[in-house]
């Protein structure tokens, strides 16, 4: 498969692996990356860019400059409230509009996390227009959290290309959802189950392709 414009990756919840899924497509599909908002850094105190950038990639592609980055985990309208400044979607628009094509966006929280005083995660992601892939774990409690961002992603009429899932294998939850997910909006691809890995290398992101299915 030959990747055009790019895809736009969201999760159910925080820590369900975007940013693992993310270095994947982009060893995949030889993409470039941007984090529009970032809030918070890992355990090893690394952005998601930076993430990606120790994992790899290749010469020809870029890792774009955040548009917003805030030191603090929580939401992008807490972390920017308390920085004393106002995210502004049409700004982020343009900055999207400069980043070179195919892409690989990799969206803060989910789709209803506000990122100021109106507009939500969801707003961004129909402004970008670009497929949307969402990342879900296997764990408890992942069917009504996939499915409630799989309706609110089809009230807007948005392009869901796919779930991936994260964790353990869960054959019954896996299908769960893709059952319910496609009475809400048909034609959602199974696009795979990533396993759980002690320590992610960048061997490990190539090993990782294996277990996505693009058509």
């Amino acid at each position: 498969m030959k990747l055009k414009n790019g895809f736009f990756v969201t999760g159910t919840d925080t820590d369900v692996g975007k940013t693992l899924v993310s270095a994947i497509l982009v060893n995949k599909f030889k993409a470039n990356y941007w984090k529009p908002i970032q809030c918070g850094e890992n355990t090893n105190n690394l952005s998601d860019s930076q993430v990606i950038k120790k994992l790899g990639i290749g010469s020809s592609q870029k890792i774009f400059k955040e548009s917003y980055y805030f030191s603090e985990p929580v939401s992008p309208n807490l972390a920017a409230k308390k920085n004393n400044i106002k995210i502004s979607i049409n700004f982020l628009l343009n900055d999207f509009k400069k980043v070179e094509k195919p892409i690989i966006v990799e969206g803060a929280g989910g789709v209803l996390v506000p990122i100021n005083n109106r507009e939500f995660m969801i707003d961004l992601i129909e402004m970008f227009n670009l497929p949307i892939i969402v990342v879900a774990k296997t764990r408890l409690g992942t069917i009504n959290h996939t499915l409630l961002t799989i309706n609110a992603l089809n009230t807007k009429n948005q392009p869901i290309y796919g779930i991936i899932f994260v964790g353990d294998g869960n054959p019954q939850v896996e299908q769960t959802i893709l059952s319910f997910s496609r009475k809400i909006k048909k034609n959602i691809k199974n696009l795979g189950r990533i396993p759980i890995i002690k320590k992610i290398t960048r061997d490990n992101i190539d090993k990782l392709k294996r277990f996505l299915n693009f058509k």
